[in-house]
């Protein structure tokens, strides 16, 4: 028996060592796999093997080599932790510094990456070139900083992964006749010709959401087709196109505004030469072009320039001078209508990382562009912005960026909202004020754009754009308008210590709703503290309007009028958790009950159905008073106001009434004390009635439309449709004012 025992557990030590053998055997296939992949660049592949490697072991150079893959495939947060468990790990590889900084950088933590680029520094000893590099990106780190702290006009968006895909998609420009309808440029696999080229595509943005995208190449004369403007009042597109990337032709094209189609025509022989600044222009009139090129003659690198035509000959190109180009490149340039305002892109040293956006305006007395501005972040990032064009409704723009931190690939499109309208014409000047004192040099071989056109379609009858503008839309035969609503969620924000999280989330929450706002200025926002303590103070009604006082406050930061948001602070009267429960749920019920409750109100007609985020409260937790409020406002309400004033006091009075609130108005910076909330005049007049009792004075009943105050010169229109106010109008001018009976 001894004998068996034993030969029993040597074959068990024998099975746990073959299951560790196979285990470690298993580990080191996807080590192997992950090298080799990560060897042949194929980062997002090698990831999943060091995934499956490093559930069994702690190796430095796996997580280091895990960490670039994740930086190549934009996942900085995991790049930045597996760099750092190599670095605890004991690498010291030069990569790993350089790696974590870059990650650092392109997730705008400027602080961070001067903090590694330079321990990347002191370890590269003295190569001149990487030095260079090195320090032209503190250089640009520290502009981060700078930026961090000026104040922003504007905030993104990625157009997302609808339209931006793992390739290249750039360029967008808005259609001149549909507002609707973006145009851009991709090098999406689904095209209709090789992998890699690029070709048009077109797509319409409609009611919130992106629809018909679908490629307009298909008569294209060869494999690279990138759009490039409309001009001629847009019935005219400039186009690119080549059979090798960056070297074939600028094309003249026949736009149909009605058709939203553009058709090929003859290659341009003037003075935009396609190797040479193709990817860069506008049409700032029907004569006058910007564009960027390297040609010979410039201030270094890419520099921007003017041409056009002007007695029906080409002129020789206009460089912007010292004021706006540098040794460094200056890129995709857009001039406002009025000629007023120049933005480009640049990657000189006062940009953030790669090329920035920037901004400049012309002096009429030192008859120039004044010293170009960085646009700012958060539009400008750590890689490459570029291709900025204001939208016609000048209220945001779009452009492109190869950014890791937000990016759906290598370049995505992106739209700027601006959280203050942008002044902008109507038509284009007829002569840039930049070339009013120009001397023109002709060029008389090269012909008008215009006469391609002619000679290609001769019979072309073009509808003007103001035509096209005013023409209604139409259906087709059974054809119906798409009217499907999208969901808006509605979120909680919550508050500790007396102050509300100012973390990301919230940051997000409150950038959201500022662009709703401002795409839609008709609707107005409501913001509603609730504010509970388990011990009752009085001072619960004062506490709550303060924390949405701060709210409103962030939005008036973004540029919304105050006299679109309203305020309301009403202490613990509409609990969302029952304030009675469970002392083992004191923790839920205090954070639920400390928040801000968020309404969009006059929206009937936006393109929305407005829900309440989920407070994920068990049913026996959740108070009924929170859910019925919503209920009652909609509609006709009354409150009774109590008290006006300059500033916050405790009132007695308000302890003593059910349903009692305090409202900030941010016009006039007055605190309104009401209590009560009825759906019916002859209830509020009731309360009214007995608190005249308590020698009150300046009481009177508010009546509101979905928890907003009737105007004087409304109460008349609403009446119609609301016949309790009849009832409120025939008391009102008898004594609801003055409180004399």
């Amino acid at each position: 028996m001894i004998k068996i025992a034993n030969i029993l557990k040597k074959s068990s030590s024998i099975f746990i060592v073959l299951l560790l053998f196979c285990a470690f055997t298993y580990a080191q296939n996807p080590l192997k796999q992950g090298n080799r992949l990560f060897k042949e660049k194929k980062y997002c592949d090698a990831i999943k093997q060091y995934d499956q490697y490093l559930k069994y072991y702690a190796n430095k150079k796996a997580f280091l080599k895990r960490g670039i893959s994740n930086y190549n495939c934009n996942h900085l947060d995991n790049a930045i932790e597996d760099l750092n468990n190599a670095l605890l790990l004991g690498s010291y590889n030069n990569d790993l510094y350089l790696f974590l900084a870059r990650s650092y950088q392109a997730e705008q933590d400027f602080e961070n990456a001067i903090i590694y680029y330079k321990k990347y520094l002191s370890y590269i000893g003295k190569n001149i070139i990487k030095r260079k590099t090195i320090t032209d990106n503190i250089k640009k780190c520290t502009n981060g900083i700078y930026l961090q702290y000026a104040k922003s006009n504007h905030f993104i968006e990625n157009w997302g992964i609808e339209i931006n895909t793992p390739s290249d998609d750039i360029l967008p420009l808005q259609s001149p006749s549909n507002p609707t309808i973006f145009y851009f440029s991709s090098n999406r696999n689904n095209n209709t010709h090789n992998l890699d080229t690029y070709n048009i595509f077109q797509v319409e943005y409609n009611n919130g959401n992106w629809q018909k995208l679908h490629s307009i190449s298909n008569d294209m004369p060869s494999a690279n087709n990138i759009i490039l403007d409309f001009y001629n009042d847009g019935m005219q597109a400039l186009s690119f196109s080549g059979n090798i990337f960056n070297k074939g032709n600028i094309f003249a094209a026949a736009y149909s505004p009605i058709e939203e189609k553009v058709t090929f025509s003859n290659k341009i022989e003037g003075q935009l030469n396609a190797k040479t600044g193709f990817k860069y222009i506008q049409a700032i009139n029907d004569s006058t072009f910007i564009f960027s090129s390297n040609k010979y003659g410039g201030y270094g690198g890419y520099d921007i320039f003017i041409t056009g035509i002007r007695q029906g000959k080409w002129f020789d190109p206009i460089n912007l001078g010292p004021a706006i180009n540098t040794s460094y490149d200056e890129i995709s340039p857009f001039v406002t209508k009025d000629g007023l305002t120049l933005y480009f892109s640049s990657n000189n040293m006062n940009s953030v990382g790669g090329f920035d956006i920037f901004k400049s305006n012309f002096s009429y007395s030192e008859n120039d562009w004044l010293k170009p501005v960085n646009f700012g972040l958060p539009a400008n990032s750590s890689a490459n912005d570029y291709g900025f064009r204001i939208l016609a409704s000048g209220n945001g723009a779009i452009y492109n960026s190869d950014r890791r931190d937000m990016g759906a690939g290598k370049n995505d499109i992106y739209w700027i909202h601006f959280k203050e309208n942008q002044n902008i014409t109507d038509s284009y000047t007829h002569e840039i004020p930049f070339l009013e004192n120009r001397n023109f040099s002709f060029d008389n071989k090269a012909l008008a754009v215009n006469k391609y056109i002619k000679k290609q379609y001769p019979d072309t009858k073009y509808t003007s754009k103001t035509e096209i503008l005013n023409k209604k839309i139409k259906t087709k035969p059974g054809e119906q308008i798409n009217t499907t609503k999208k969901e808006f969620t509605l979120p909680y924000i919550f508050f500790k210590n007396n102050k509300f999280c100012n973390n990301k989330k919230t940051v997000d929450i409150i950038d959201k709703l500022a662009k709703l706002m401002i795409l839609n200025p008709q609707i107005k926002i409501e913001f509603i503290g609730n504010c509970f303590n388990w011990e009752k103070e009085n001072s619960e009604l004062s506490r709550s309007v303060k924390f949405a006082e701060s709210i409103a406050d962030s939005m008036k930061l973004r540029m919304i009028s105050p006299d679109r948001i309203i305020i309301k602070g009403v202490g613990d009267n509409i609990p969302a958790a029952k304030p009675n429960g469970p002392l083992r749920s004191k923790n839920i019920i205090k954070k639920i009950n400390n928040r801000i409750e968020i309404y969009i109100l006059n929206a009937d007609t936006l393109p929305y159905i407005f829900k309440k985020d989920n407070l994920y409260l068990s049913k026996s937790l959740e108070a009924p008073a929170h859910l019925l409020y919503k209920a009652i406002v909609d509609g006709l309400t009354y409150r009774i106001q109590i008290y006006k004033s300059d500033s916050l006091v405790i009132n007695d009075v308000q302890n003593k009434y059910p349903d009692s609130s305090i409202e900030k108005d941010l016009v006039s910076n007055k605190y309104i004390y009401t209590v009560g909330l009825f759906k019916e005049y002859s209830m509020a007049k009731e309360l009214y009635k007995k608190l005249l009792k308590e020698n009150l004075k300046d009481i009177k009943i508010i009546p509101y439309i979905n928890d907003i105050e009737i105007p004087e010169n409304k109460l008349l229109i609403y009446a119609k449709q609301y016949l309790d106010l009849v009832n409120y109008l025939e008391d009102k001018n008898k004594y609801l004012d003055n409180g004399n009976k």
